[in-house]
């Protein structure tokens, strides 16, 4: 959407004009390709980086506006204050392309790396940053930009008030949001491909089928609020943390906002665009005025101002992209799918692999619908997000093939052939290739490192402290211009600062919780008690809803009351929970700070606290998370 003033709301006249002006850039970009005024012939590759702001303590911090005061022209907001995004001028695909993307990006990285640490702010390159909670997702921390208000306002009404989120691998993460700040727990590198009107059908079709051993490869976002999900976890989170769709459009396949598309493409860009405005309905309205036909008719190129707005709100994972260059109008493809980081390095090997596998898939096939099905590269596409390097994939004409052995044998060494092919430099090709191959055979991608490194730290610190400790690994490795096919596992810092006065109980609270309802029996609760060598249990309702706490101490003096009884008619061990369990205790939020919580849990005479958020169970905090906090502590001294 640019620049461009937009608006949620308008009268029907004004949302229809709206509309009429979508149906006219359509026209006249159609009257552009017919008459030849699309750029052919040349070649550009371009990038965007987005990345995320944390404090001092490894937390997201909302400082993007400070940042920008600081930043050249080429820094832009993104959705939340916490991330900023960078727009690289674009390239000629050619000679030493690869290694300028890398000089360029590496440049403003550091450029943004300086303007942060002037403010006491850091710069970490990551698909989902591993020590974002939910409370961060805030509309308080959104950008302080009218069109993201316009767009939150727009998309949250037409998904009927909120979102869902329901995502399943070594964990299990389910949360509902009332607003579309989800999507800025994900950051891309994106990058751009060119492409001449004539190509752009065979083109997207080729990107699109080349996307699933890329992501397979490049996988970086494996973490969302403290939970192991995905390798690229941004891939599930975005599709549904923008879903606008009634439960009415899911029985009729309407597909989301974001989405890996429905077909191959048959004809050209007017397809995929006549596509998304005929799915979806218009969100946001621009004031633009501008007549697309009669900026032709004076020799100029106009800005299709309508049709930009329209494409903004659709998110296919290749989309196509209108735009001028010198003032030259031009297509390209922009691949969206490609995470953050985890450094510069690993950035420009995975855009080098796209724009390899692509030409090298051309070369070989041409067409690639008759040798590949689209469900087929669309469920590579998913499964590939899911399981990384552990993909198994539908290849063409039917073949079935892990990812490792489809990258070593086939895609990297096409690759490389076709990008040298293409003119670029050797020397480049062999280093950015390489660094995929060590990747591949190493089996450590982003997403690899952060979940092996969880592991090896996190049973010797709490969950909270493990998340930062992996974030700050992260950052210090990518200081080192290591790719991290080469990373060493992070290792948990000597001195650990997690002072009780800023961390929350939200970072070190179990959520892997035993509970019971109100009309379950007291043997049941004492049975829970013994196998799981616990002291209390928590009751909530059926839909989640904190009800109280029973402690070992109440079912021992229950069952001892009613053994000291005479003619009671049912036994003690069936008596239901809801008459023993205490309702008045105090409980905390996942904000409350530890040292809130302990300074509640002496005046309670408390020895655990019921982690509760608008109303739901989401965790338990006992004597013994803060004993481990206080060694911590003690240990920094």
């Amino acid at each position: 959407m640019g620049e461009q003033r937009v608006h949620f709301e308008a009268s029907p006249e004004a949302r229809r004009a709206h509309q009429r002006a979508v149906l006219r850039d359509l026209e006249a970009l159609q009257e552009m390709i017919d008459g030849g005024q699309i750029e052919a012939g040349k070649r550009r590759i371009g990038a965007e980086q987005e990345f995320f702001l944390v404090d001092a303590d490894w937390r997201p911090a909302p400082v993007c506006t400070d940042m920008l005061a600081r930043l050249p022209d080429t820094f832009t907001t993104e959705l939340a204050a916490y991330n900023l995004e960078c727009n690289l001028p674009p390239l000629h695909f050619g000679g030493d392309c690869l290694s300028q993307l890398e000089s360029d990006l590496g440049g403003f990285v550091d450029v943004a790396d300086q303007a942060a640490e002037d403010i006491g702010a850091k710069v970490v390159l990551a698909g989902i940053l591993p020590t974002l909670r939910k409370s961060d997702v805030a509309l308080e921390n959104m950008a302080p930009r009218e069109r993201y208000r316009a767009l939150d306002h727009a998309m949250t009404s037409a998904a009927g008030g909120g979102y869902t989120l329901d995502i399943a691998g070594f964990d299990e993460l389910a949360v509902t949001h009332d607003s579309v700040m989800l999507e800025s727990c994900c950051t891309s590198f994106q990058f751009h491909f060119q492409v001449a009107p004539d190509e752009f059908a065979s083109l997207y079709n080729l990107a699109q089928a080349v996307t699933a051993p890329l992501v397979a490869a490049s996988a970086n976002s494996p973490v969302l609020f403290g939970k192991r999900l995905w390798h690229e976890t941004r891939i599930p989170l975005f599709q549904q943390s923008i879903d606008t769709r009634h439960a009415s459009y899911h029985v009729r396949g309407r597909q989301p906002r974001v989405s890996f598309g429905q077909r191959w493409v048959d004809d050209d860009v007017l397809q995929l665009f006549r596509e998304d405005v005929a799915s979806f309905r218009t969100l946001l309205y621009g004031d633009q005025q501008e007549d697309p036909f009669a900026v032709l008719k004076g020799g100029g190129v106009p800005g299709l101002g309508a049709l930009q707005i329209h494409n903004g709100t659709v998110y296919r994972w290749n989309r196509a992209c209108y735009g001028a260059t010198a003032g030259v109008p031009h297509l390209r493809i922009e691949a969206r799918a490609v995470a953050a980081g985890p450094t510069v390095l690993d950035e420009v090997a995975n855009a080098a692999l796209f724009w390899g596998a692509l030409l090298a898939l051309e070369a070989e096939v041409g067409d690639v619908r008759s040798r590949l099905r689209f469900e087929d590269a669309r469920r590579n596409f998913n499964v590939a997000a899911e399981h990384g390097l552990g993909a198994r994939f539908t290849w063409l004409d039917g073949e079935r093939i892990g990812a490792v052995d489809l990258l070593t044998n086939r895609v990297l060494p096409d690759a490389r052939d076709a990008l040298i092919d293409r003119g670029l430099n050797t020397d480049d090709v062999e280093r950015y290739v390489s660094v995929i191959e060590q990747r591949v055979e190493s089996l450590q991608t982003g997403a690899a490192w952060q979940l092996k490194s969880l592991a090896s730290i996190g049973d010797r610190c709490g969950p909270g402290e493990a998340l930062v400790t992996l974030t700050e690994n992260m950052n210090a490795l990518r200081a080192t211009g290591m790719p991290v096919g080469e990373w060493p596992l992070a290792k948990r810092r000597e001195i650990i600062d997690m002072g009780a006065s800023r961390t929350t109980v939200e970072e070190f609270m179990a959520t892997d919780l035993v509970t019971v309802q109100p009309d379950e029996s007291v043997s049941q609760v004492a049975a829970l008690m013994t196998w799981q060598n616990i002291r209390h249990v928590p009751v909530e309702s059926a839909d989640g809803n904190y009800m109280g706490m029973v402690s070992s101490l109440e079912v021992i003096e229950h069952l001892s009351r009613y053994d000291l009884r005479a003619g009671e008619t049912t036994p003690p061990g069936e008596v239901s929970v809801e008459l023993i369990m205490h309702t008045e205790g105090p409980s905390v939020t996942p904000q409350t700070t530890a040292i809130e919580a302990i300074e509640l849990m002496r005046k309670g005479e408390a020895d655990c606290l019921p982690v509760v958020s608008e109303g739901a169970l989401v965790g338990i905090v006992s004597e013994r998370d803060f004993i481990h906090l206080a060694s911590d502590g003690m240990a920094a001294d």
